[in-house]
C-alpha cells in the first residue's frame, strides 16, 4: 500500500473516496482509501494534549518500548486497526412509533479516533502504587494488552458492533 508523505490525501477527484454501491441496503465500500501514516501519531497526540500542554515525549518512550518489546516498525498502527471499529448503529429521527437502529459504516478515520480515545482513556484511568495515575506505565501496559488480544477494549468494540434491535 502506498502512501502519501503530506497533508490531507483524499481526493474525489483521483477517485480515492469510497463508492457507494447501491442495494436493498446502501453499502459503503472503503477499496481504495489510503491513509496518511501519520494520522495515527497524530491522533495519539491530541489525545494526549491537555490544556494545552503536549504530552510527546510520552508517546515517544511508550513507542519506543512497544518496538523494542513487538520488534515491529509502527506497533501503534497495529494497536489501532486491531480496536478500530468498522460499525455503529444510529436511531433513525423520522421513526416515530418503534425505535429502529440502523447499521452506519464508520470512516476509518473516525474510526481511529475512536480507538485512540478508547486506548487513552483506559491508559488514563490505570493506578498504581497508593493510588497515583501513571499516564505512561497506563499507556503502555493498554498498547500491550491490546497487541497481545487481552484488552478490555475488544469487548467495548464488539458491543458497538452489536446491533441493539
Amino acid at each position: 500500500m502506498s502512501f502519501k508523505a503530506s497533508g490531507f490525501f483524499i481526493n474525489q477527484a483521483k477517485g480515492l473516496l469510497p463508492k457507494l454501491k447501491k442495494s436493498s441496503a446502501e453499502q459503503v465500500q472503503f477499496q481504495n482509501y489510503q491513509r496518511d501514516p501519520k494520522l495515527v501519531t497524530d491522533a495519539f497526540k491530541a489525545a494526549l494534549t491537555k490544556h494545552g500542554v503536549r504530552r510527546d515525549g510520552i508517546l515517544a518512550r511508550v513507542t519506543a518500548k512497544l518496538r523494542s518489546k513487538y520488534g515491529h516498525p509502527i506497533p501503534l498502527d497495529l494497536a489501532v486497526d486491531a480496536l478500530r471499529p468498522s460499525v455503529k448503529y444510529l436511531r433513525p429521527k423520522d421513526t416515530r412509533s418503534a425505535k429502529y437502529f440502523v447499521p452506519i459504516a464508520v470512516w476509518p478515520d473516525s474510526g481511529i479516533g475512536m480507538a485512540v480515545r478508547w486506548i487513552v482513556k483506559a491508559g488514563e484511568l490505570k493506578t498504581y502504587k497508593g493510588m497515583r495515575p501513571d499516564l505512561e506505565r497506563g499507556l503502555f501496559e493498554e498498547l500491550d494488552a491490546v497487541l497481545s488480544g487481552q484488552s478490555p477494549l475488544f469487548a467495548k468494540k464488539a458491543n458497538m458492533h452489536r446491533n441493539p434491535n
